[in-house]
């Protein structure tokens, strides 16, 4: 029993790792379409590594023994704040398009309605999910 909670827990662990992963990925994407410069690179990897290591701490704390859906739906929002902060901080240096900024600002806000609805029809609405969409 307690190898297979080892082995939830390091499944869990290993979502944040992917988030983390797609943001970096998101970044790249980024810095390739608007040549990015060194402000919102910092500032963007910042973001993903704090989100990274504050969520890894509360599943740890929390002994969540699944991400769940709704989770992963959040997870995918915060991907998307963090570039738009990479953006938000690039644009100190250059105009970023603004094409590109609203629509990934959209997509978070519209996510921001989902989360909860799938946890609710999943039943798996946790008090760690409600801080995470916080």
């Amino acid at each position: 029993m307690a190898l297979n909670n080892t082995y939830e827990a390091r499944l869990v662990q290993q979502e944040t790792a992917v988030g983390a992963g797609l943001q970096i990925l998101l970044l790249a994407l980024l810095g390739t379409a608007i040549g990015m410069g060194p402000a919102g690179w910092l500032t963007g990897l910042a973001f993903a590594v704090a989100t990274w290591a504050l969520l890894s701490l509360a599943l740890h704390r929390s002994r969540l023994r699944s991400f769940g859906p709704a989770n992963r739906v959040t997870l995918g929002r915060a991907t998307l704040v963090g570039g738009v902060t990479a953006l938000v901080a690039d644009s100190f240096q250059s105009s970023p398009p603004v094409t590109l900024f609203v629509g990934l600002t959209a997509v978070a806000l519209i996510l921001d309605g989902v989360d909860g609805k799938v946890a609710r029809r999943t039943g798996t609405s946790t008090a760690l999910g409600a801080r995470f969409d916080m």
